[in-house]
């Protein structure tokens, strides 16, 4: 099952590791994964925020991000 990352562009663009991150993860498991930029997500308070799948997660870290994204990828993976 595919994964949806959205986000947005403007608020992220502060945010070089996790850009990198979403890049790398695109180049790796494009198959598995839709990245959804958007140019605002009305949560400039909330920066970074994303929505992974139907979950909305406020000033998500790198950490955390990468912890979503493999649980989802270890769960795809599994016979």
């Amino acid at each position: 099952m595919t994964l949806t990352l959205t986000y947005c562009v403007l608020c992220l663009h502060e945010h070089p590791a996790l850009i990198a991150f979403l890049q790398d993860l695109l180049q790796n498991h494009a198959d598995q994964l839709c990245v959804v930029e958007l140019n605002c997500m009305a949560a400039c308070d909330d920066n970074p925020a994303m929505i992974i799948g139907v979950d909305y997660i406020p000033r998500i870290t790198l950490t955390e991000l990468e912890g979503r994204v493999q649980a989802h990828l270890d769960t795809s993976d599994a016979p």
